[in-house]
């Protein structure tokens, strides 16, 4: 998630974090920390779910990529060729 967006949700007392995280563009980008237990509300499921807090370009439009775990848990049903999720 983009520091701006973590400012924006109130998300500020960041854990330390000594990774670094490649990115989709091939450029590196180092944590500023993560934000642990956020209760994240999709549909009728509510779970606690951690986030990497980055120093990226971005605002609140900025998708959030959630992981396979998360997803396998609410039964998320992905139609990559329709750009589509359920």
């Amino acid at each position: 998630m983009p520091t701006s967006t973590a400012k924006l949700l109130g998300l500020t007392r960041l854990q330390p974090a000594q990774i670094s995280i490649g990115l989709a563009d091939h450029t590196i980008a180092k944590l500023r920390g993560v934000v642990l237990d956020v209760l994240l509300e999709i549909g009728d499921t509510k779970m606690p779910v951690d986030f990497h807090v980055m120093n990226i370009k971005g605002g609140s439009d900025t998708p959030l990529i959630l992981g396979r775990p998360f997803l396998a848990t609410v039964g998320a049903i992905m139609d990559l060729p329709n750009r589509k999720s359920l």
